[in-house]
């Protein structure tokens, strides 16, 4: 049986004492996968003249590190005592303007941004999100802000859309702190929903809390009961709510630790096991053909 997951805890400008009460809370509700996200936007283009392309002064980009975070001594006894395991990602969401499309996309794939374990883009409005579905950057997550801005409600995406999701295995993220406190907020993720469920047959969203907050979480529980805004059924529910995050984090896992998806080297003796396995299924091949 799968466990719950909450992949976007958003930590960028917290002390410790907030983060530590943050994960608790998390780990209180039911959680047992936790994202620490980090909020990341590229520099604003500026024109640049002749004389400056030609000196190639090009605005830094620096990228956050990864958020290390070691779970408090008080929580880790507790959880212990009802043999309970918690695992936390690193995360990075970075926000994707048009402007940013043919200057910044390249950073993407760099050394800094792989280092997480979860790879999250948010598109700000509707040529951004078309661009990010028809090419592959090794996101893992694209993240609507805005149903209306990125223009969900257009035919014209669905087609990109179900390709970003059979094709590069993305998952779509809606976030529901920010409906909490504003009606206007919270129509726009009904319909935001809505559109995804309909366009993707429910496989590639997922629900996450987005919350810097813990007054802004909310228990899984509650997520499904949630997720019915959306028209959908029970099964379909537990789709976006339980199992889309874990396949979210198996494809970060086969991004990050693997050779192309298919072999995983924890130590030297996994090569030895390999090896073995290998010989052993050709001698079963040569057996069958004789």
């Amino acid at each position: 049986m799968t466990t719950f997951a909450d992949l976007n805890l958003n930590v960028t400008n917290l002390s410790d004492n907030l983060i530590d009460k943050l994960v608790e809370n998390a780990i209180k509700l039911g959680y047992n996968e936790l994202g620490l996200s980090v909020d990341f936007e590229f520099p604003a283009t500026v024109p640049r003249t002749k004389e400056q392309k030609k000196k190639d002064n090009k605005p830094q980009v620096i990228v956050p590190a990864p958020k290390s975070y070691k779970i408090p001594q008080k929580i880790a006894n507790r959880l212990d005592t009802f043999s309970r395991k918690i695992n936390i990602f690193s995360r990075i969401n970075i926000k994707i303007k048009p402007s940013d499309i043919n200057t910044y996309l390249h950073h993407l794939k760099s050394k800094e941004v792989l280092a997480f374990d979860i790879i999250a883009l948010e598109p700000l409005d509707s040529q951004a999100l078309l661009y990010l579905c028809n090419n592959n950057f090794n996101a893992d997550i694209i993240t609507i802000k805005s149903g209306i801005e990125c223009g969900l409600t257009d035919k014209h995406l669905i087609r990109p859309l179900n390709n970003a999701v059979n094709s590069l295995s993305l998952h779509f993220e809606l976030c529901y702190s920010p409906s909490i406190s504003s009606s206007t907020e919270r129509r726009d993720f009904i319909m935001a929903g809505r559109c995804l469920t309909f366009n993707t047959k429910s496989k590639g969203l997922l629900i996450s809390s987005g919350a810097s907050s813990s007054i802004n979480l909310r228990g899984p529980y509650e997520l499904l009961n949630l997720a019915k805004l959306f028209d959908i059924t029970d099964q379909d529910s537990h789709q976006i709510v339980r199992r889309n995050s874990h396949q979210v984090l198996a494809n970060s896992f086969c991004r990050k630790h693997t050779s192309s998806g298919m072999v995983y080297l924890n130590d030297s003796s996994d090569l030895i096991r390999l090896k073995t396995a290998l010989l052993i299924y050709r001698e079963k091949l040569n057996k069958e053909k004789v």
